[in-house]
């Protein structure tokens, strides 16, 4: 029988960030991509379109963008918790990395002071 890898111990605050606050932050995301829309966009840039003229195509994005979102909070919920193998985890928050990047590239041209600031105006 091969030797099986001894179950590692996160600390307390990874713990606390990729198994409570990522899952819930995009759960938030989910939620406001899907259910308001317009306040999702004007938080992603300032020259979004009023709720009445959001196309539908435009609606449609966004509630596949939810859907990933939720995908995000799965995984970091529920998979992350199911597993002590390190193997696991690096592969999952590898992939979320790469996510992460890939969103900070697609808000890159509204810059750094906007995207920065986080709080409803």
């Amino acid at each position: 029988m091969p030797p099986t890898q001894p179950a590692f111990a996160l600390p307390r605050l990874y713990s606390l960030f990729f198994l409570v606050l990522e899952p819930i932050s995009a759960l938030v995301g989910a939620y406001f991509a899907h259910f308001h829309p317009s306040t999702y966009l004007t938080l992603t840039t300032p020259l979004s379109p009023s709720p009445s003229s959001l196309p539908l195509s435009t609606s449609i994005a966004l509630t596949q963008l939810a859907n990933l979102y939720l995908l995000f909070t799965i995984n970091e919920a529920l998979v992350l918790r199911s597993t002590s193998d390190l193997r696991v985890w690096r592969t999952l928050l590898f992939g979320l990395l790469v996510a992460d990047v890939g969103h900070l590239w697609s808000v890159r041209d509204l810059g750094w002071g906007f995207y920065g600031k986080f709080w409803v105006s």
